[in-house]
């Protein structure tokens, strides 16, 4: 049995309707997951079930539970998994977009220490004079 903390499905009044936002709050520490629904429903309600099947999907999104769910909520789990897909993707992007930047500075660090000089006792007489 997974232990989770208890979460949270809250709707909000937008222009024309309600949106669905699921939050699931983090243990001991480490930010929150906030997942708001893309469409404007009608009702309050039909927004909290929207935002409560992108809970489901965050919870078990391994499992199917898209084939047990009616239509309109099994586009919604898969729209969730798209959505989903592409953020990993961006996170994973931005991730080694910042190993290549960490990678270039410590090239740069390289390239812009100082390198021991060392001269003979006559080149550093001449030096000084």
């Amino acid at each position: 049995k997974q232990k989770i903390a208890r979460p949270g499905v809250v709707t909000e009044a937008e222009k024309g309707g309600f949106r669905g936002k699921f939050i699931l709050h983090a243990k001991e520490g480490g930010s929150a997951t906030v997942r708001t629904t893309k469409e404007v429903f009608a009702t309050s309600d039909e927004a909290q079930q929207a935002a409560a099947v992108l809970g489901l999907f965050i919870v078990a999104g391994d499992r199917r539970m898209d084939r047990l769910m009616p239509p309109e909520y099994g586009s919604l789990w898969k729209g969730a998994e798209q959505d989903e897909a592409a953020r990993t993707k961006k996170d994973a992007d931005w991730a080694q977009r910042k190993a290549e930047q960490e990678a270039r500075e410590v090239r740069k660090a390289k390239r812009e220490a100082l390198m021991p000089l060392f001269l003979s006792n006559a080149l550093s007489q001449a030096v000084e004079d």
